[in-house]
């Protein structure tokens, strides 16, 4: 009955140090290996590099009770693809699910993260790209 006991408050201890180590890690992903730039309205998704905002009547940012409505668009002079790339490959690593994506149309990327939803629509522009963010948190 002891080594039953003590097997279960070894089991309990691991399942809460690995709970503990994935928040940590998380954290160590948005505080270090990312940029130290985010999207406008929110505190994890990495702006990629060479980003700029755009300011006009597009964005939007509305705080509700119930989380938070972002659009807003930010244009770059790196390729599309890049940028892209950049959020394939790294915001899984912050949570979110790829979702509904064909990776033969390059402009929209869907993801979803706990009941939130995030679109990033890629638009091939004359002097620079644009790349707008669509989410509710």
């Amino acid at each position: 009955m002891k080594r039953l006991f003590c097997l279960c408050l070894i089991l309990i201890s691991s399942c809460s140090s690995y709970k503990k180590d994935m928040k940590i890690q998380h954290e160590i992903a948005v505080n270090s290996i990312f940029a130290a730039e985010f999207v406008e309205g929110t505190d994890d998704i990495p702006l990629a590099d060479g980003m700029q905002k755009i300011d006009g009547e597009e964005n939007l940012n509305f705080d509700l009770p119930s989380g938070n409505i972002i659009a807003i668009s930010y244009r770059s002079d790196s390729k599309l693809n890049e940028i892209k790339d950049f959020y394939i490959d790294t915001l899984p690593q912050m949570g979110w699910v790829s979702v509904d994506n064909d990776i033969a149309n390059n402009s929209k990327i869907n993801f979803k993260r706990d009941g939130e939803k995030l679109e990033i629509e890629f638009v091939k522009e004359k002097g620079g790209n644009m790349v707008k963010f669509y989410a509710t948190l």
